[in-house]
């Protein structure tokens, strides 16, 4: 948090790098709250603290859709690749779908439903963009920020889908998938180390010039 709220600092929010590490901070710091909450609430089996770790799956998608276009400055704007890409992106949330499906469960409580249906939806919202990251990689416009970045999104949604599918094995203390999203977290924060050192390398190249 502290690096993105420097880089926002120093890079402002006109430009779309800037709006891009803005939308992540923002992300990170209702992540940050949640897990705050969580520690506090940590017995309950919905609490405020889903509010704010829902709330910082859409800021990051906004955040990662600005990278990919700023890394990307067309991607958006070809029509017939944005089509392919759009394709890819359904087929992937279809598949997504036919083993996470939306269901509602009778034996919990009308907030439990929302908030389990709310995680699937928010994981489904971060695999969009991660389909036009994978194609920027791929057509190697990706800063290693980015890529770093990425890797990332890879692992925090590796741990989502272990806990959905293993929710009772977690509860019972068998929490080993802590360290996917703790690895998350590393390639985020490495991430934003990697855009401030490059950042700090163009304000140095600009000093010398000027």
């Amino acid at each position: 948090v502290a690096i993105g709220a420097y880089l926002i600092k120093t890079l402002g929010t006109k430009s779309l790098q800037g709006k891009a590490i803005l939308f992540i901070t923002i992300g990170f710091v209702s992540w940050t709250i949640a897990e705050i909450l969580w520690i506090i609430y940590q017995n309950a089996i919905v609490s405020p603290a889903d509010v704010f770790y829902l709330l910082s799956y859409p800021l990051l998608v906004i955040g990662i859709l600005y990278g990919i276009k700023m890394s990307n400055p067309y991607i958006f704007k070809d029509k017939k690749r944005m089509l392919i890409l759009s394709f890819i992106a359904i087929a992937v949330l279809g598949s997504y779908l036919y083993f996470f499906p939306l269901s509602w469960d009778h034996e919990i409580t009308f907030v439990e439903n929302i908030v389990t249906g709310g995680y699937v939806i928010a994981d489904m919202l971060l695999l969009i963009p991660l389909v036009f990251l994978c194609y920027s990689l791929i057509s190697g416009t990706l800063s290693i920020g980015w890529i770093i970045f990425a890797a990332g999104v890879v692992a925090m949604l590796i741990a989502d889908l272990w806990y959905a599918l293993n929710y009772e094995l977690y509860t019972s203390g068998k929490q080993y998938i802590d360290l996917a999203w703790y690895l998350s977290y590393f390639f985020f924060i490495y991430a934003l180390i990697q855009f401030k050192r490059i950042q700090k390398h163009v304000k140095e190249i600009v000093t010398k010039k000027s």
